[in-house]
């Protein structure tokens, strides 16, 4: 299953999952986590930021394209518009307190093996 971890640095997660510079983009199954693409958000560049400045109600459409093959996004901290927007783009937002991105892969683990949902 594909996953997405807001990223800066590839090891870690990024606090403000729309301002990442990128989202590191993994495929986990029961015996391996594979790197598979490191994909930029146009979302968080400073003309997207100047824009999202005037005005609270914009689209994050372009985000939910770049990640629309992933079934997961994990994130620490997510806007309430965000989350609603990737939801409505049929992926799951699992929210881990994890800072290392392997590590939150193994709390995932840990939360869908006992089927508690990672808040």
């Amino acid at each position: 299953m594909r996953m997405a971890f807001p990223t800066n640095d590839k090891i870690n997660i990024f606090k403000r999952t729309g301002r990442a510079n990128a989202f590191l983009i993994v495929d986990v199954d029961p015996t391996a986590i594979n790197e598979i693409d490191y994909r930029i958000n146009k979302h968080s560049h400073e003309e997207h930021l100047q824009v999202e400045d005037q005005s609270h109600d914009h689209s994050h459409a372009e985000l939910t394209e770049t990640l629309s093959d992933c079934a997961f996004v994990v994130a620490n901290v997510i806007g309430k518009q965000l989350l609603a927007d990737i939801t409505n783009a049929g992926i799951v937002v699992f929210k881990t307190k994890e800072e290392n991105i392997k590590n939150a892969i193994a709390d995932f683990n840990a939360q869908r093996h006992f089927g508690e949902g990672g808040e």
